[in-house]
């Protein structure tokens, strides 16, 4: 069996902020490392947080929640179609995936800001590579 390489840069909820990209509701440790504190003092992005009946969820991105998606879109297609290599089950990914604009007239949060800077285009981009993924048309 091959192996399919998923690469899934998820944007940064700050930068992509207004799209409906901008991050999954996950849920958070109640032994906090101090993340859920520090985003609840971010007033400005209102529900980046939400505490529940003592359950606390963040609104998160980036890689880390951009990588599993992808990885196990791409286990799922490769369950439904067995045949398929690697080449294959990546160019049904990309095939698949709506092109995200850099966000319009994004700055830095702050005078140090050394974040990258959104770049590219012609459907992928720097922050969201090929796009957001259709998983029902890439499994199907």
């Amino acid at each position: 069996m091959g192996v399919v390489g998923a690469a899934a840069p998820g944007g940064d909820y700050f930068i992509a902020t207004g799209t409906v990209q901008d991050a999954i509701l996950a849920a958070w440790t109640s032994t906090d490392d101090g993340t859920f504190d520090f985003y609840s003092t971010l007033t400005q992005y209102p529900g980046l947080v939400v505490l529940d009946h003592g359950a606390r969820y963040i609104e998160i991105n980036g890689t880390s929640m951009a990588a599993p998606h992808a990885t196990g879109l791409a286990a799922l297609i490769k369950e439904m179609h067995p045949g398929w290599g690697p080449a294959a089950i990546s160019a049904a990914l990309q095939r698949t995936a709506s092109p995200l604009a850099c966000p319009a007239d994004w700055e830095p949060l702050y005078p140090e800001d050394l974040r990258l800077r959104c770049y590219g285009g012609s459907g992928t981009t720097s922050f969201f590579g090929h796009g957001l993924v259709d998983a029902w048309a890439a499994s199907h």
